[in-house]
């Protein structure tokens, strides 16, 4: 006896729109990014060091930035900061280059950090700082509809920059002879999980901070509804390309980390092959630099040594 149930046609081809949209909203819900308006002159801000009250001027078509008092007296930061333009896929895609205004200690490292879903480089930048200080050099961007980047946020895209990105550094002369490090937090860090198998010989070590090992795997975890993950769709997933990488691999992830669960960081180190680390940390999500930066620091270093 045939125990199928059978659903008519016209019904399915009535929730074929239902699910269409809803797996558009639940992989849109993935990217919130923080576009900046093209003309923007100055933004108010606050010194992460300090606390003091800050206002960027932007200049040039690379949105310059110029750091001032409240008052306009020039700021004294202790690092430089390069704003760039560089293309990717035919987008132009702005980035910072920062370095340490200590000129006695050339860079022993370059950094490319990926940063998460949210944001733009105005937010995020405050959490490469505690890099400058421990001999790296760090190039942070947004990616596709972030800040001052051209084009429309899309995961395909946040890749595809990411790759773009790595490109344009391996261009740059302040970049060549140096180790360089691709550091990848929350979404950032999934990407360089699946990048990470098309940088051979492009990357010295990847580093993945409260990474998820895969888009269905983050969004049933925050949404505890499971039917869900179905309308998500996957696309290369950080735990499957992590496996064809061989270079050294450092994961970090908190325990007390609310949004990515401290099994998915297991994952992605399980999959991972030597050399390989695993550190437990403590704070906040996406948080290592301000939480232990000189113990990140010095795991970094002794993996690329």
């Amino acid at each position: 006896m045939d125990s199928t149930v059978k659903v008519p046609a016209a019904v399915l081809y009535a929730l074929l729109p239902v699910f269409f949209f809803s797996s558009c909203a639940w992989n849109k819900a993935f990217l919130a990014p923080d576009k900046l308006p093209t003309g923007l002159k100055a933004a108010t801000s606050t010194d992460p060091s300090t606390g003091d009250p800050i206002i960027m001027h932007f200049s040039g078509q690379a949105h310059q930035p110029t750091v001032t008092f409240t008052d306009g007296a020039p700021y004294p930061l202790p690092y430089s900061v390069e704003s760039v333009l560089f293309n990717s896929d035919g987008k132009q895609l702005n980035g910072w280059m920062m370095k340490s205004n200590d000129t006695i200690k050339a860079p022993e490292i370059t950094m490319l950090f990926l940063h998460g879903n949210g944001g733009n480089l105005l937010t995020e930048y405050p959490i490469v700082i505690p890099f400058l200080q421990r001999g790296f050099q760090v190039f942070i961007f947004d990616y596709s509809g972030f800040g001052f980047s051209e084009g429309k946020a899309s995961r395909k895209h946040v890749l595809i920059d990411a790759q773009a990105a790595l490109a344009y550094l391996h261009a740059r002369k302040d970049v060549r002879g140096l180790p360089l490090v691709i550091y990848g937090q929350s979404l950032g860090g999934h990407t360089a999980a699946v990048m990470a198998d098309r940088t051979a010989g492009l990357a010295s070590e990847i580093v993945i901070e409260g990474g998820f090992s895969s888009f269905k795997s983050i969004g049933q975890a925050t949404t505890h509804i499971g039917p869900l993950s179905l309308l998500i769709h996957e696309g290369p997933r950080a735990t499957r390309s992590i496996k064809n990488y061989f270079g050294p691999l450092l994961v970090i992830h908190s325990d007390d980390d609310s949004v990515v669960p401290l099994s998915m960081g297991k994952a992605l180190y399980d999959s991972g092959n030597q050399p390989k680390q695993f550190h437990v940390i403590h704070g906040p999500h996406a948080n290592g630099p301000f939480v232990e930066p000189d113990s990140i620091a010095t795991w970094i270093k002794a993996m690329i040594r």
